[in-house]
């Protein structure tokens, strides 16, 4: 029967190409396909993983017939052949001995037939070429990048790509890292103030920064002029994501289930409507995957795995619902954690899933 289930497809990305939404589940690394906008599911496939299930997966881009997926606590980088629906590992050429590294990458994207992957908890770029299928070397950070990945954690998941251009600010830094794909040239801009960046977009030429202290920070990439705004916006943290559009900008709060736009008229809050499960208790990241289009901005709930779009033109947020044979999910949970069971239960239990789910799914393999 088709039905409802949200909460089994919490992901911290999803990537919208023409009819078809794709997404990787964070709990148990299945790559699922949805007819959009319908949002029904059409196929799901287990992703090759080692014995950690959680958060093997959490970021891919689509080029061609091809998905590209980036490790985070795996190894290997993964390639999903969407015409003929199968798999296949590439070795990634790590510096010897970060292997086992956990967080491995948070950013991928394409550019002039390349796939890039820009390490987190490894070090360096990684260029994979399409046309060879192989990697190419390895390209080391900059020394003052090396220097700070050796006391703390530099990237988050919040970075802006265009062309060959990419923008990635230093978490909870004043500082923001730009590389120039064509040159190779890595460069990190220090700002005089003790800013404490998160988020980032861009504009035109105008890069835009928030911070952890409700800051927004302009910076326009040709004439290197600094413009600070303090949001208006109270007792909210800090922010998930951040996006413009047009004269628009989208704030998604990280720790409270709320959603701002800011327009000519000013600041004010979207409610959003959460399933009764739907969210954690305050203080605990809300959000998980976010996409921007011309339209508006797609997020989705963490635990409820529930996906809105708000409309920028409208102020409304509607909500988008996953649908999909329930004996199929049951299938496809069993499937993936078949080879897991000494551990599933706990993982389970402080996932989305929950203890019915778990004694349901012993029950129908029985």
């Amino acid at each position: 029967m088709i039905k409802k289930v949200n909460k089994y497809f919490s992901s911290r990305n999803i990537v919208i190409d023409n009819n078809t939404l794709w997404l990787i589940t964070n709990y148990s690394g299945i790559l699922c396909k949805f007819r959009f906008p319908e949002m029904i599911m059409e196929s799901y496939y287990i992703l090759p993983k080692e014995e950690s299930m959680e958060y093997s997966y959490l970021a891919f881009c689509i080029y061609g017939n091809y998905i590209y997926i980036a490790p985070y606590m795996s190894k290997e980088f993964v390639i999903f052949d969407v015409k003929n629906e199968i798999f296949s590992c590439v070795k990634i050429p790590y510096k010897t001995g970060t292997e086992n590294n956990n967080n491995k990458f948070h950013i991928i994207f394409e550019y002039n037939e390349n796939i890039y992957l820009i390490g987190q908890g490894v070090d360096g770029i990684f260029k994979y070429d399409i046309r060879k299928k192989e990697f190419q070397k390895r390209e080391n950070y900059i020394a003052k990048i090396e220097d700070l990945r050796c006391v703390a954690e530099v990237f988050s998941d919040n970075y802006f790509v265009e062309n060959n251009m990419v923008y990635i600010p230093i978490n909870e830094r004043n500082m923001l890292f730009i590389i120039d794909l064509d040159s190779r040239e890595q460069k990190l801009i220090d700002f005089d103030k003790k800013y404490r960046f998160r988020t980032i977009d861009k504009i035109e030429e105008k890069i835009i920064l928030t911070t952890f202290d409700k800051e927004k920070v302009t910076w326009d990439t040709k004439t290197e002029e600094i413009i600070e705004e303090k949001i208006p916006i109270d007792e909210i943290g800090f922010f998930w994501k951040v996006f413009v559009i047009d004269k628009s900008i989208v704030y998604i709060v990280a720790c409270d289930k709320k959603v701002y736009l800011e327009t000519e008229d000013g600041v004010n809050e979207i409610e959003v409507n959460y399933d009764k499960y739907g969210s954690l208790r305050k203080g605990y990241t809300q959000f998980e995957a976010t996409l921007k289009n011309s339209n508006g901005v797609f997020f989705q709930a963490r635990t409820s795995g529930q996906l809105f779009f708000l409309d920028i033109d409208n102020r409304e947020i509607s909500e988008m619902d996953f649908y999909a044979d329930e004996e199929e999910v049951v299938h496809m949970l069993r499937e993936s954690l078949k080879n897991e069971k000494s551990n599933c239960m706990y993982r389970l239990e402080r996932s989305e899933f929950g203890i019915n789910d778990y004694l349901l799914l012993i029950k129908k393999e029985r």
